[in-house]
């Protein structure tokens, strides 16, 4: 081989250089096969040498050059930033950000050398900046300690703050477990009759007997089940009392078939109320409410919520013994039962988040659930939690269709979440649960600064709260 042939792997590089491709190289051997090999790939690297002969260089970005002078100066604007921003930190975000500054300063002393002139002045200004850093450092971890504080000093097991919704309900269900129903009775009409709501916009009446049936434990207990029995044996013309029995059974649906406790972990003491079909039994008791008092609404959402699982089983049905099972419902059982509660309650937050639900579940795309949402969302009056429904769709849509983090970090979808959860929460400024819901979505989506400040709201609006206690564990 003559002493311009070159190696196979010289040759690569070559043709990578030129852009002479393989099968550029396989046509000229096919079409010269009468010459040989070697002169084939001669001819092959001449051609190759000459396009990157001829091709123009290409000029490297020239790298930016700082002079001693220049980081000195760069390190001054970055401590006068941390300085400013100093002056108002608050929160951990806040404080981070003046961390961050000083680190930025002092980063750029450091690379003063030696043998420069500014060097002593480097080194004066370095041990007063890294003082200021530390100090930063130690106010963002007092931000933390505080908040851990607020957290820990009222646990959720902890009685909560008066006059809320959470202590209503330790009080209604102490009182239920007691006998005394005249109290319960009292406390829930009387709600009802002043239409007063909790700070987080929600029917006050409806948040209060939720939260006296949630958890198992109290879904387990034979003793309040008989109190309710008994509740209704001595007042059987009493709507309140089939209501709120039929909220007992919702909990039991809840925490045994939306939570999914395994049977082998329940208390033996809930194994009757799974086999004795709760829905059935809330649904019964929700009839009779409204046969005797109409316009209760209590029952009215204790019968829309049981007709949910009934509609959707009516359209899901696949098989004739699902249609037989169906046929005992009069049909669009959901649609009915929703339009008697939009009537009584028009828009609220509870009788559209059923919907919502509903249609979320017939379709997990969050198609249907989005078209009925976004009208209502959107004409809904200043106060109401409403708008707080997109985000919490969006929720329930990430956490089916693809990871949560991806599905919020879309910007069609966090655009949507940030105005109607800001607008939420806007029009109730008292909240707590909502600035708290919508700080961790924040945090799941890495929008940390919404994060950091939404959840400084929710501490300020609802620390000693046990459910917004609960979503800011999440983000310790």
């Amino acid at each position: 081989m003559s002493s311009r042939s070159i190696s196979l792997a010289a040759l690569s590089c070559v043709l990578l250089v030129s852009g002479t491709g393989c099968s550029q190289i396989s046509n000229m051997v096919s079409n010269k096969a009468s010459e040989s090999l070697e002169a084939t790939l001669t001819e092959t690297i001449e051609e190759a040498q000459a396009a990157v002969t001829e091709a123009e260089p290409v000029e490297e970005a020239p790298e930016e050059v700082i002079s001693q002078a220049g980081y000195i100066k760069a390190a001054e604007e970055a401590s006068g930033r941390a300085q400013t921003n100093a002056k108002t930190a608050v929160t951990r975000a806040e404080w981070n950000q003046v961390d961050g500054d000083w680190q930025q300063a002092i980063d750029n002393l450091e690379s003063v050398t030696e043998d420069a002139a500014e060097y002593g002045e480097a080194r004066t200004k370095l041990a007063s900046y890294k003082n200021s850093q530390a100090a930063a450092s130690k106010n963002s971890l007092a931000v933390d300690e505080a908040r851990y504080d607020i957290l820990t000093t009222s646990p959720v097991n902890d009685a909560p703050k008066a006059g809320t919704f959470e202590a209503d309900a330790r009080q209604v269900r102490e009182w239920l477990y007691k006998g005394e129903f005249k109290q319960v009775n009292t406390l829930l009409r009387s709600s009802l009759s002043s239409n007063r709501r909790t700070s987080n916009g929600m029917m006050y009446a409806d948040a209060v007997l939720i939260n006296v049936f949630s958890g198992p434990g109290v879904v387990a207990s034979p003793k309040l089940m008989a109190q309710l029995n008994k509740w209704v044996e001595a007042e059987p013309k009493n709507a309140m009392a089939y209501a709120v029995r039929a909220y007992s059974n919702q909990g039991a649906i809840t925490w045994t078939r939306l939570f999914l406790v395994r049977e082998d972990d329940a208390p033996e003491s809930l194994i009757p109320e799974i086999a004795g079909q709760p829905l059935m039994v809330s649904l019964m008791d929700a009839e009779v409410a409204l046969e005797l008092e109409s316009s209760n609404r209590l029952a009215l959402l204790a019968k829309l919520r049981m007709a949910k699982f009934i509609g959707v089983g009516q359209e899901e049905v696949t098989n004739q013994e699902q249609a037989e099972e169906m046929a005992f419902f009069e049909p669009d059982y959901f649609d009915k039962a929703f339009k008697a509660a939009n009537a009584a309650m028009p828009n609220s937050y509870e009788v559209v988040q059923e919907k919502a639900q509903y249609l979320f579940v017939l379709d997990r795309s969050g198609t249907r659930a989005f078209e009925y949402l976004r009208p209502v969302a959107a004409s809904a009056p200043s106060g109401s939690a409403v708008p707080m429904l997109i985000p919490m769709i969006h929720f329930f849509v990430g956490n089916t269709k693809e990871a949560l983090p991806e599905h919020l970090q879309k910007p069609e979808v966090w655009a949507e979440v940030q105005k109607n959860a800001e607008r939420a929460i806007a029009g109730l400024p008292d909240s707590g649960l909502f600035p708290a819901w919508y700080a961790r979505m924040a945090t799941v989506s890495n929008n940390d600064a919404i994060a950091s400040k939404y959840m400084q709201i929710a501490m300020n609006n609802g620390g000693e709260s046990p459910l917004v206690q609960s979503f800011l564990r999440l983000m310790m």
